[in-house]
């Protein structure tokens, strides 16, 4: 994962951020930058990033209308060091949305869910390689088979 916030970091290392035991929600964006500035790495909570003019959430009620205005809850499944690329990884199942209509999405990001975004931790921003234009079908964000949503290398 190339575009991880700075404050995740900060935050893994003080162990505030539990990636096992931590609600982690992933966000749909229809506005977002190819790759995290320096300026958006510094942000710290996940109001500062809507609130930034290089990123819009979703808003097609059909995003909405799904769990947590269309955030959905990731399912960590497991941590793993790969000593030939000297970095440990984790995963989670692939999370999709049902019958996304209406929506050019260009993007994604995982966040540490608390209680409300100013509260909440942004981790990882995913540009896609190419915008989605919904058309009524599901949308998974498949994370890397080999490396999960998150690597942490030296």
């Amino acid at each position: 994962m190339a575009n991880v916030f700075n404050e995740p970091k900060k935050q893994l290392l003080d162990a505030t951020l539990d990636m096992f035991g931590d609600v982690l929600r992933i966000l749909l964006f229809t506005t977002s930058p190819a790759v995290l500035l320096t300026a958006h790495k510094n942000l710290a909570d996940v109001a500062a990033v809507l609130s930034d003019g290089a990123f819009t959430e979703a808003a097609d009620g059909t995003y909405t209308g799904q769990g947590a205005s269309g955030r959905l809850t990731l399912t960590v499944t497991a941590a793993t060091k790969d000593d030939t690329a000297d970095q440990g990884e984790i995963d989670a199942t692939d999370p999709t949305w049902t019958a996304l209509d209406n929506d050019l999405l260009t993007g994604a990001m995982i966040f540490k869910f608390v209680t409300s975004d100013a509260l909440s931790t942004p981790i990882g921003f995913y540009d896609f390689s190419s915008n989605l234009q919904t058309n009524g079908g599901d949308v998974t964000v498949e994370f890397s088979a080999t490396e999960g949503f998150f690597t942490l290398g030296g």
